[in-house]
């Protein structure tokens, strides 16, 4: 049973399998995962005290949930997602906000 267990954790570990393990279910996710309400993103706004023209930086994206009630409020980001799926979603997801620029990262190696 150990063995099973650490080849598995290892597999886990190598960048591919960290990049992509996620890709199963991107699309669900995509559909499921419920929204952050407006008034938790401007809560949050607030509490980092965030200039009208500041600039996000978000790692690990996803298909863009969060970034949307961000690019609703009209702030600019930079979206980092490594899974290629939910890259794709993300990119779809925040067509229509022109300050947001999604881009595929590579996992840490």
């Amino acid at each position: 049973m150990a063995n099973t267990y650490k080849s598995g954790y290892l597999a886990l570990n190598k960048t591919e399998a960290r990049k992509n393990w996620y890709s199963q279910v991107a699309h669900t996710y995509n559909k499921v995962r419920p929204h952050y309400p407006q008034e938790l993103i401007s809560h949050g706004i607030a509490i980092a005290k965030l200039p009208p023209d500041g600039i996000i930086l978000e790692i690990g994206s996803g298909p863009g949930t969060a970034t949307t009630a961000f690019a609703k409020i009209g702030l600019t980001m930079v979206c980092l997602e490594p899974n290629p799926i939910a890259y794709q979603l993300a990119k779809q997801n925040c067509a229509i906000y022109p300050k947001i620029e999604c881009s595929q990262a590579a996992s840490p190696g």
